[in-house]
């Protein structure tokens, strides 16, 4: 797939919003503990021109992809995907809300994704292995429970963006406990919100 492709606008509309951003606190132990459970490539990103954040994981044949809307997508653009790499790193993806094209080269995925009749550029690159950047997940009563870790080095403060994917309802917020701090357990410790309610979920590194 071309390395340069168009930059385009998602048009979905603004909804209720998501307040995910968080300080990030490392943990020398819990990295370590992070670092020596990862078998495959963590990868997170953005889809450009919007709030949505991008966490993926890859091995030489699969692909697993956590799109976390923002603000003005949250309800819309929130989506687990699973696709098949096939040898020059190629994958596709198509449902009834998205279709996502792209390649993954080099610790670097670049993809079209289509959604709503518009098209934009999902771009996401290898994390680096002394800070907490990855995707983490859990599951819970609310489904499927997913927060991507943006964080560029140790001297930076990272961001957080989760959202709770289930049958039958819109994503749940999810609130990183402020300050994150990775356990040497390897888990970091959110709040998924409900409603009126609340409760704390542990997440670990999420596995292909």
């Amino acid at each position: 797939m071309a390395q340069h492709l168009a930059r385009f606008a998602i048009a979905i509309a603004l909804v209720t919003a998501l307040g995910c951003a968080a300080e990030v606190k490392s943990n020398e132990e819990g990295l370590a503990e992070l670092d020596a459970g990862r078998a495959h490539d963590v990868l997170v990103g953005e889809v450009e021109g919007s709030d949505v954040r991008v966490g993926a994981l890859a091995d030489d044949t699969r692909l697993r992809l956590f799109l976390c809307g923002g603000a003005s997508s949250f309800a819309s653009a929130t989506h687990w995907v699973r696709a098949e790499l096939d040898a020059d790193g190629d994958f596709s993806f198509s449902s009834d809300e998205l279709e996502l094209e792209g390649s993954l080269v080099d610790g670097v995925l670049e993809a079209e994704l289509t959604a709503d009749g518009e098209r934009a550029l999902v771009r996401a690159e290898r994390v680096r292995d002394d800070t907490l950047a990855g995707l983490y997940e859990a599951k819970a009563e609310c489904g499927t429970v997913g927060l991507i870790v943006t964080h560029d080095g140790p001297d930076t403060e990272p961001t957080a963006q989760g959202a709770c994917v289930g049958e039958g309802h819109l994503p749940d917020q999810v609130n990183p406990i402020k300050p994150i701090s990775l356990e040497r357990s390897g888990t970091i410790e959110v709040e998924v919100v409900r409603g009126d309610e609340a409760m704390r979920v542990d997440l670990r590194a999420a596995r292909l």
